[in-house]
Protein backbone atom coordinates (compact mmCIF):
# COMPACT_ATOMS: atom_id res chain seq x y z
CA UNK A 1 0.00 0.00 0.00
CA UNK A 2 1.17 3.28 -1.05
CA UNK A 3 0.53 6.77 0.54
CA UNK A 4 -1.86 8.85 -1.56
CA UNK A 5 -3.10 5.84 -3.71
CA UNK A 6 -6.38 4.42 -3.45
CA UNK A 7 -6.95 0.91 -5.69
CA UNK A 8 -10.43 -0.07 -6.28
CA UNK A 9 -11.33 -3.02 -6.71
CA UNK A 10 -14.93 -4.33 -7.90
CA UNK A 11 -15.65 -3.56 -11.46
CA UNK A 12 -16.71 -5.81 -14.15
CA UNK A 13 -14.93 -3.36 -17.13
CA UNK A 14 -18.47 -1.44 -18.50
CA UNK A 15 -18.48 1.17 -15.81
CA UNK A 16 -17.58 4.62 -16.69
CA UNK A 17 -18.48 6.06 -12.65
CA UNK A 18 -16.31 4.87 -10.10
CA UNK A 19 -20.14 4.76 -8.00
CA UNK A 20 -21.38 2.10 -10.62
CA UNK A 21 -18.85 -0.81 -9.31
CA UNK A 22 -20.15 -3.51 -7.45
CA UNK A 23 -17.43 -5.33 -5.44
CA UNK A 24 -20.14 -7.75 -4.30
CA UNK A 25 -20.50 -9.33 -7.63
CA UNK A 26 -17.51 -8.60 -9.01
CA UNK A 27 -14.63 -10.55 -6.79
CA UNK A 28 -11.42 -8.80 -7.37
CA UNK A 29 -9.32 -11.17 -5.94
CA UNK A 30 -5.62 -10.74 -3.82
CA UNK A 31 -4.30 -14.30 -3.57
CA UNK A 32 -1.09 -15.29 -1.80
CA UNK A 33 -1.49 -18.76 -3.11
CA UNK A 34 1.34 -18.35 -5.91
CA UNK A 35 1.29 -21.95 -7.19
CA UNK A 36 -2.74 -22.15 -6.99
CA UNK A 37 -2.67 -25.28 -4.82
CA UNK A 38 -4.55 -24.12 -1.22
CA UNK A 39 -7.55 -26.69 -2.03
CA UNK A 40 -5.20 -29.42 -1.89
CA UNK A 41 -4.10 -28.17 1.86
CA UNK A 42 -0.81 -27.39 0.22
CA UNK A 43 0.11 -23.90 1.69
CA UNK A 44 4.16 -24.28 1.44
CA UNK A 45 4.52 -21.38 -1.52
CA UNK A 46 2.37 -18.97 -0.53
CA UNK A 47 3.42 -16.02 -0.05
CA UNK A 48 3.94 -14.62 4.00
CA UNK A 49 1.47 -11.17 3.91
CA UNK A 50 -0.79 -10.72 0.97
CA UNK A 51 -0.41 -6.80 1.94
CA UNK A 52 2.47 -4.59 3.18
CA UNK A 53 0.74 -1.32 5.22
CA UNK A 54 3.96 -0.31 6.72
CA UNK A 55 4.54 3.28 7.65
CA UNK A 56 1.57 4.49 5.50
CA UNK A 57 -0.96 7.23 6.32
CA UNK A 58 -5.11 6.98 6.03
CA UNK A 59 -4.67 8.16 2.43
CA UNK A 60 -3.41 4.22 1.36
CA UNK A 61 -6.52 2.92 0.60
CA UNK A 62 -7.76 -0.55 -0.31
CA UNK A 63 -11.66 -0.72 -1.32
CA UNK A 64 -13.51 -3.53 -2.70
CA UNK A 65 -11.15 -6.40 -3.20
CA UNK A 66 -10.65 -10.51 -1.27
CA UNK A 67 -7.53 -11.02 0.38
CA UNK A 68 -6.66 -14.72 0.79
CA UNK A 69 -4.26 -16.93 0.86
CA UNK A 70 -1.56 -15.43 2.66
CA UNK A 71 0.27 -17.88 4.87
CA UNK A 72 3.04 -16.15 7.71
CA UNK A 73 5.28 -19.23 8.77
CA UNK A 74 8.57 -18.20 9.01
CA UNK A 75 10.17 -15.81 11.90
CA UNK A 76 10.03 -12.44 12.88
CA UNK A 77 7.79 -10.58 11.36
CA UNK A 78 7.64 -12.95 8.47
CA UNK A 79 4.94 -15.59 11.43
CA UNK A 80 2.23 -13.02 11.84
CA UNK A 81 0.06 -11.28 9.36
CA UNK A 82 -0.89 -13.52 6.64
CA UNK A 83 -3.07 -11.16 5.36
CA UNK A 84 -1.86 -8.06 5.96
CA UNK A 85 0.81 -6.97 8.35
CA UNK A 86 0.77 -2.96 9.94
CA UNK A 87 4.19 -1.70 11.69
CA UNK A 88 5.66 1.62 12.41
CA UNK A 89 3.16 3.57 12.20
CA UNK A 90 0.99 2.58 9.72
CA UNK A 91 -3.14 3.95 9.23
CA UNK A 92 -4.33 2.27 6.12
CA UNK A 93 -7.85 2.55 5.14
CA UNK A 94 -9.53 -0.38 4.26
CA UNK A 95 -13.16 -0.46 2.91
CA UNK A 96 -15.74 -3.21 1.27
CA UNK A 97 -13.09 -5.90 1.54
CA UNK A 98 -12.75 -9.75 2.50
CA UNK A 99 -10.33 -11.40 3.91
CA UNK A 100 -10.91 -14.79 3.85
CA UNK A 101 -8.05 -18.38 4.59
CA UNK A 102 -5.03 -16.31 5.96
CA UNK A 103 -2.86 -17.99 8.34
CA UNK A 104 0.31 -17.22 10.44
CA UNK A 105 2.26 -18.90 12.68
CA UNK A 106 2.22 -16.53 15.50
CA UNK A 107 -0.37 -14.38 15.39
CA UNK A 108 -3.36 -12.06 13.18
CA UNK A 109 -4.30 -14.89 10.68
CA UNK A 110 -5.94 -11.71 8.48
CA UNK A 111 -3.71 -9.29 10.28
CA UNK A 112 -0.63 -8.05 12.83
CA UNK A 113 -0.82 -4.78 14.15
CA UNK A 114 1.77 -3.08 15.99
CA UNK A 115 2.37 0.79 16.94
CA UNK A 116 -0.51 1.67 14.16
CA UNK A 117 -3.52 2.59 13.85
CA UNK A 118 -5.03 1.49 10.84
CA UNK A 119 -8.95 1.46 9.77
CA UNK A 120 -11.37 -1.20 8.49
CA UNK A 121 -15.06 0.04 7.23
CA UNK A 122 -17.39 -3.40 6.27
CA UNK A 123 -15.03 -5.75 5.90
CA UNK A 124 -15.65 -9.30 6.53
CA UNK A 125 -13.00 -11.52 8.26
CA UNK A 126 -13.73 -15.46 7.30
CA UNK A 127 -12.24 -18.12 8.27
CA UNK A 128 -8.72 -17.10 9.30
CA UNK A 129 -6.22 -19.10 11.27
CA UNK A 130 -4.00 -17.22 13.35
CA UNK A 131 -1.47 -19.49 16.05
CA UNK A 132 -0.98 -18.61 18.89
CA UNK A 133 -2.55 -15.11 19.20
CA UNK A 134 -5.73 -13.75 17.19
CA UNK A 135 -7.52 -15.56 14.62
CA UNK A 136 -8.10 -12.76 12.67
CA UNK A 137 -6.19 -9.68 14.55
CA UNK A 138 -2.95 -9.58 16.81
CA UNK A 139 -2.98 -6.10 17.74
CA UNK A 140 0.67 -5.70 20.00
CA UNK A 141 1.48 -2.66 21.71
CA UNK A 142 -0.01 0.89 21.20
CA UNK A 143 -2.88 0.17 18.47
CA UNK A 144 -5.71 2.26 17.65
CA UNK A 145 -6.90 0.77 15.35
CA UNK A 146 -10.92 1.19 14.39
CA UNK A 147 -13.09 -1.50 13.48
CA UNK A 148 -16.52 -0.11 12.22
CA UNK A 149 -19.04 -2.42 10.78
CA UNK A 150 -17.03 -5.36 10.29
CA UNK A 151 -18.06 -8.98 10.67
CA UNK A 152 -15.86 -11.99 12.20
CA UNK A 153 -16.77 -15.27 11.56
CA UNK A 154 -14.95 -18.90 11.92
CA UNK A 155 -11.17 -17.66 12.62
CA UNK A 156 -9.57 -19.55 15.20
CA UNK A 157 -6.62 -19.00 17.75
CA UNK A 158 -5.12 -20.06 20.65
CA UNK A 159 -5.64 -17.57 22.46
CA UNK A 160 -8.18 -15.40 20.70
CA UNK A 161 -10.71 -16.54 18.50
CA UNK A 162 -11.27 -13.40 16.32
CA UNK A 163 -9.09 -10.42 18.10
CA UNK A 164 -6.57 -10.26 20.48
CA UNK A 165 -5.80 -6.65 22.28
CA UNK A 166 -2.82 -6.51 23.71
CA UNK A 167 -0.35 -3.89 25.27
CA UNK A 168 -1.87 -0.31 25.98
CA UNK A 169 -3.90 -0.26 22.52
CA UNK A 170 -6.62 1.66 22.51
CA UNK A 171 -8.44 -0.12 19.93
CA UNK A 172 -12.47 0.44 18.72
CA UNK A 173 -14.85 -2.01 17.65
CA UNK A 174 -18.24 -0.17 16.30
CA UNK A 175 -21.27 -2.18 15.02
CA UNK A 176 -19.34 -5.30 14.27
CA UNK A 177 -20.61 -8.36 14.54
CA UNK A 178 -18.52 -11.63 16.28
CA UNK A 179 -20.31 -14.71 15.64
CA UNK A 180 -18.87 -18.93 15.05
CA UNK A 181 -15.05 -17.50 15.97
CA UNK A 182 -13.24 -20.15 18.65
CA UNK A 183 -10.24 -20.17 20.70
CA UNK A 184 -8.28 -23.33 21.17
CA UNK A 185 -5.73 -22.70 24.01
CA UNK A 186 -6.31 -22.12 27.70
CA UNK A 187 -7.16 -18.62 28.81
CA UNK A 188 -8.33 -16.95 25.92
CA UNK A 189 -11.47 -15.59 24.63
CA UNK A 190 -13.49 -17.10 21.63
CA UNK A 191 -14.15 -14.24 20.17
CA UNK A 192 -12.12 -11.65 21.78
CA UNK A 193 -9.37 -11.55 23.74
CA UNK A 194 -8.03 -8.09 25.87
CA UNK A 195 -4.79 -7.97 28.02
CA UNK A 196 -1.64 -6.26 29.43
CA UNK A 197 -3.35 -2.50 30.36
CA UNK A 198 -4.96 -2.02 26.76
CA UNK A 199 -8.23 0.17 27.21
CA UNK A 200 -10.45 -0.70 23.99
CA UNK A 201 -13.98 1.01 23.46
CA UNK A 202 -16.81 -1.62 21.96
CA UNK A 203 -19.67 -0.38 21.25
CA UNK A 204 -23.11 -1.07 18.92
CA UNK A 205 -21.83 -5.19 18.99
CA UNK A 206 -22.97 -8.30 19.07
CA UNK A 207 -20.86 -11.38 20.39
CA UNK A 208 -22.93 -14.79 19.70
CA UNK A 209 -22.05 -17.70 19.42
CA UNK A 210 -18.52 -18.25 20.29
CA UNK A 211 -16.51 -20.90 21.85
CA UNK A 212 -13.61 -21.19 23.68
CA UNK A 213 -12.30 -25.42 23.93
CA UNK A 214 -10.45 -24.92 26.96
CA UNK A 215 -10.44 -23.13 30.73
CA UNK A 216 -11.18 -19.41 28.80
CA UNK A 217 -14.33 -17.35 28.12
CA UNK A 218 -16.68 -18.30 25.64
CA UNK A 219 -17.13 -14.55 24.42
CA UNK A 220 -15.02 -11.67 25.64
CA UNK A 221 -12.11 -12.10 28.06
CA UNK A 222 -10.41 -9.26 29.74
CA UNK A 223 -7.66 -9.52 31.68
CA UNK A 224 -5.06 -7.05 33.62
CA UNK A 225 -6.62 -4.66 31.51
CA UNK A 226 -9.97 -1.96 31.27
CA UNK A 227 -12.36 -2.25 28.45
CA UNK A 228 -15.38 0.36 27.79
CA UNK A 229 -18.17 -1.84 26.81
CA UNK A 230 -21.51 -0.97 25.96
CA UNK A 231 -24.85 -1.30 24.05
CA UNK A 232 -23.47 -4.68 23.26
CA UNK A 233 -25.29 -8.06 22.98
CA UNK A 234 -22.51 -11.39 24.35
CA UNK A 235 -25.27 -14.05 24.12
CA UNK A 236 -25.28 -18.04 23.57
CA UNK A 237 -20.97 -18.42 23.75
CA UNK A 238 -19.94 -21.28 25.49
CA UNK A 239 -16.53 -22.01 27.57
CA UNK A 240 -15.31 -23.61 30.75
CA UNK A 241 -15.51 -19.79 31.47
CA UNK A 242 -18.51 -19.07 30.62
CA UNK A 243 -19.99 -16.62 28.11
CA UNK A 244 -18.03 -13.54 29.61
CA UNK A 245 -15.39 -13.52 31.97
CA UNK A 246 -13.91 -10.31 33.10
CA UNK A 247 -10.39 -10.37 36.04
CA UNK A 248 -8.45 -6.84 36.63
Amino acid sequence: LKTGVAVYGGFNGTETLLSQRDWTANATILSGDLAGNDGANIFTDNSYHVLNGNSQSATAVLDGFTVTGGNANSTANNDRGGGILCLAGSSPTIRNCIFRNNRCTFGGGAGYINSSSPTFINVQFLDNLGGSFGGAFDMATGVSATFDRCFFKGNSAARAGAIEIFGSSTTKVYNCIFVGNTATGTGGGGAIWIGSSSAPVIRNTTVYANSATASAGGGILCTGATANIANCIVWNNTGTGGAMTATN
